[in-house]
């Protein structure tokens, strides 16, 4: 299943985005999928990802192009063209841990500052803060093995389930 990943960013609030979380995969693999949907290159200097009450600094070096993609491992491993591996600064995605995010510095308690939320299984520490900055709809129910896709912006980034 490949879910829509166009979507304009007339239709998101301010600091949605460019760079989201486009899949979260709870099968075991660890993985996030960040995409870039603008139209113009991106850069992750100075992001964090989160997943508390872990944040992991996104190397200075990546930037991605308009569609263009890139993986993070929350565990161990190298990082190559494609994929981004934490090493220890994460824990393991599953349907217990209930939220991932991407932030533009290390003010994770700043409204302003957070870019892109997907929670599940009723969130968790940041949920509130992602919808109250309308970056974010509802958490989805999910089970292990589930991929999360993003889907659209309407009332906060929709995921559904693939």
């Amino acid at each position: 299943m490949d879910a829509a990943t166009d979507e304009s960013m007339t239709a998101a609030p301010p600091g949605f985005g460019p760079v989201i979380i486009d899949r979260v995969y709870l099968d075991g693999n660890n993985m996030v999928q960040l995409r870039n949907i603008s139209d113009a290159p991106a850069s992750l200097d100075g992001h964090f990802m989160c997943q508390i009450p872990n944040y992991w600094p996104i190397p200075a070096r990546i930037e991605l192009g308009p569609d263009e993609t890139i993986f993070f491992n929350t565990g161990a491993g190298t990082d190559t063209a494609d994929t981004l591996f934490a090493n220890g600064g994460m824990g393991e995605l599953g349907p217990a841990n209930g939220e991932v995010a991407i932030y533009r510095s290390q003010q994770f308690d700043n409204p302003d500052i957070i870019q892109s939320y997907v929670g599940w299984n009723g969130g968790k520490n940041r949920l509130e803060v992602a919808q109250a900055t309308g970056i974010f709809g509802e958490p989805l129910d999910v089970a292990e093995g589930d991929v999360l896709f993003y889907d659209s912006f309407d009332s906060g980034a929709i995921y559904v389930k693939g």
